[in-house]
């Protein structure tokens, strides 16, 4: 009876712990999914962005490791009724609120603002961000990465790679390719 008793508290101690292990890794993959879920939102909405660039002669693409700037037509508030404006759209890493933000400045309020000035948040708990470029910067030269781009002209892509680091959470990177669509001719300001 004894040896019975024993051996059933032996199983019903290795149940429990079968459990609880299951229900461990059940968490962290249910967290990681919760982050892999923002993560995905914040691409969709810089994807969506990128894929609708329009060169504009006086707002060029200018890629730098931790931000860019690209020319973008839009509404300047979120007014429905506010008619749309030509300006420049940035995406960068706002450290001290640790996120990824998405501002639009309008072009005619290009000298007094500064797109760092208006942090409209893409993603939260961003840690670390980075963009690449990929294209030739000039004419004659080979396509490569690079941590910057200073060409008037867009990249033919753009790698984003960042990390979120949720309170209590591991950290979880993530990393994206953006291939631009074919860029139009020049506008220019009539």
């Amino acid at each position: 009876m004894l040896i019975t008793t024993s051996l059933m508290t032996l199983v019903a101690g290795a149940i429990v712990a079968a459990l609880t292990s299951g229900l461990r890794v059940w968490q962290r993959a249910s967290e990681a999914g919760t982050a892999t879920q923002s993560a995905l939102v914040a691409f969709d909405q810089l994807n969506k962005d990128m894929r609708s660039y329009r060169r504009f002669t006086l707002v060029p693409f200018d890629g730098a490791y931790d931000a860019f700037t690209m020319p973008m037509v839009q509404r300047s508030s979120p007014d429905p009724s506010a008619s749309k404006e030509l300006g420049g759209l940035t995406y960068f890493l706002d450290k001290r609120r640790q996120a990824l933000c998405r501002s639009f400045v309008p072009y005619r309020l290009s000298r007094r603002l500064r797109p760092r000035e208006r942090c409209e948040p893409v993603l939260d708990h961003v840690t670390r961000l980075r963009f690449e470029y990929f294209g030739a910067e000039q004419p004659e030269a080979s396509a490569d990465w690079s941590g910057s781009w200073e060409s008037g002209d867009p990249p033919m892509a753009v790698k984003v790679s960042f990390t979120v680091e949720e309170p209590g959470h591991r950290p979880t990177s993530h990393s994206w390719l953006v291939s631009l669509a074919r860029p139009t001719p020049p506008t220019s300001p009539q």
